[in-house]
């Protein structure tokens, strides 16, 4: 089973975002990942972001990513903007290198085109109805020491299976190598 950072999946969308040039703002980053992710989960190729979703009111979300993002607030990220990270080696921030899988970029690839026609709030909407109240209330979730809301993957892949869209994504290809 293939798990990769958040960081450097969200690079790979706003690489896409650059090419298309067409400017992204956080939020979609978010629902882009988690739509990704619910995908893995869905077709029986396990986790796809390392990290866990946590509960917002304004949809799923992964903190290590809103913290870093903080600062561009609902503004559109610059088109050759890309997530840092640490790299001990250089003593400096870096880009997040891409993942080295091109069965991957596929999948994300794919992604990114289904839902490139939807604007932010419908990409919102699903992500909420999938993850929004019942999620929040649902004894699948668990509390992380900082009080945040965790989603299970439980019920991520339980609550992404029916969206309107899957037949669509039955379609999609998920890389047999990502497990």
């Amino acid at each position: 089973m293939w798990c990769f950072p958040a960081r450097c999946l969200a690079n790979v969308f706003l690489e896409f975002a650059e090419r298309d040039g067409s400017p992204i703002i956080a939020q979609r980053l978010h629902r882009l990942l988690y739509i990704a992710h619910g995908l893995s989960l869905a077709k029986g190729q396990g986790r796809l972001v390392s990290e866990q979703f946590v509960a917002w009111p304004e949809g799923p979300i992964l903190i290590d990513l809103f913290d870093h993002l903080l600062d561009h607030g609902s503004n559109f990220l610059p088109l050759n903007s890309r997530v840092k990270q640490f790299d001990p080696d250089l003593g400096t921030y870096a880009a997040s290198p891409l993942p080295n899988n091109q069965g991957l970029m596929d999948f994300l690839r794919d992604v990114h085109e289904l839902c490139r026609p939807y604007p932010t709030p419908k990409l919102n909407g699903l992500t909420l109805e999938a993850n929004g109240a019942n999620a929040i209330t649902s004894v699948l979730m668990s509390q992380s020491p900082t009080g945040h809301r965790l989603i299970d993957d439980k019920i991520i892949e339980s609550e992404f299976v029916p969206y309107s869209f899957a037949s669509i994504i039955s379609a999609t290809s998920i890389p047999s190598t990502m497990h």
